[in-house]
Formats: C-alpha cells, sequence, structure tokens
C-alpha cells in the first residue's frame, strides 16, 4: 500500500531542492562564462573557445586596438605562445601596476596555461575600468588541443 501522505511530504521537500537548483542555475547562468560575465557599464568580459578566440585573432589582425596578453611566466611565454601576443606575469607583484598601465579602451584577448591564472586576473582588469576583454577560457592548452597555432622562442 502507498502512503500517500509520506510521497505527498517527499515530493514536497524534492520540489523545495528542485526550486533551489533552479534558483542557483539561472544566478549561475547570469555569471556564467558565456557573454558577458558581470561586467558594468558595458564592459565586455567574455570568455571564448579557441575556435571564437581564433576568429577573433583572425578578424582583428593588424588593428591597434587589439592586444593578445599572456599571463604566464616569462619562461612558460618564451617557450611557447599564441603568435603576436605580450606577456604580463599573474604572478610578478607588480602585475595589477602593469595591467594599469594599458590602455583601458582596446580589446584583449587574455590566456594561460589552463585558464586559472587568466581568469583570476579578470577582476583586476574590471576594477581598473577595463572595457572589452575575452577570455580564452582553457588557455594555451585548449588551444593546443584545438590545433592551433603556436610559437617558440
Amino acid at each position: 500500500m502507498i502512503d500517500h501522505a509520506a510521497l505527498r511530504r517527499r515530493l514536497g521537500f524534492l520540489s523545495r531542492w528542485t526550486a533551489l537548483f533552479a534558483v542557483l542555475a539561472a544566478v549561475g547562468a547570469g555569471c556564467s562564462s558565456n557573454g558577458n560575465s558581470g561586467a558594468a557599464n558595458g564592459a565586455k568580459f567574455d570568455e571564448l573557445d579557441p575556435a571564437a578566440a581564433s576568429a577573433l585573432i583572425t578578424e582583428e589582425k593588424g588593428s591597434a586596438d587589439f592586444v593578445i596578453l599572456d599571463v604566464r611566466t616569462p619562461q612558460e611565454f618564451h617557450d611557447e605562445r599564441i603568435d603576436g601576443a605580450i606577456n604580463i606575469d599573474f604572478r610578478s607583484p607588480s602585475f595589477r601596476q602593469e595591467v594599469d598601465k594599458l590602455d583601458k579602451d582596446k580589446t584583449y584577448l587574455l590566456y594561460c596555461r589552463t585558464g586559472n591564472r587568466s581568469g583570476q586576473s579578470l577582476a583586476t582588469f574590471r576594477d581598473l575600468g577595463f572595457h572589452d576583454i575575452r577570455h580564452l577560457s582553457r588557455g594555451i592548452t585548449g588551444w593546443k588541443s584545438a590545433n592551433k597555432p603556436t610559437v617558440r622562442g
């Protein structure tokens, strides 16, 4: 025999959890890595996969208003990087000051090895008032996995 009262209690409990998860998912989508992730004043902080980043590089090639920024260590940068990138070491004590010297109105494609350091650095770019940051979500590791070109030296 089915205890309908117990079943209703369990379903009520589950529906409350379902509603909580739905709210959390909606909040997470608002801060997600696809699209404008919480930037104010019309600023863009977009997550890009390697294909989208490659298309952006092709589209912006030669533009003085576009910068590829590698935030890995100088040694990692020397060993292998995306062609045309400049380097500012996220782990350097002067990282914030070096970033603050950059033109905040340019478009930046930001990456590191796996997306961790560059992802952490996004807060600095927001705090300093940058307007257009594109983040290579899986870093140069994802870039290479997608068979995108790199340079050495």
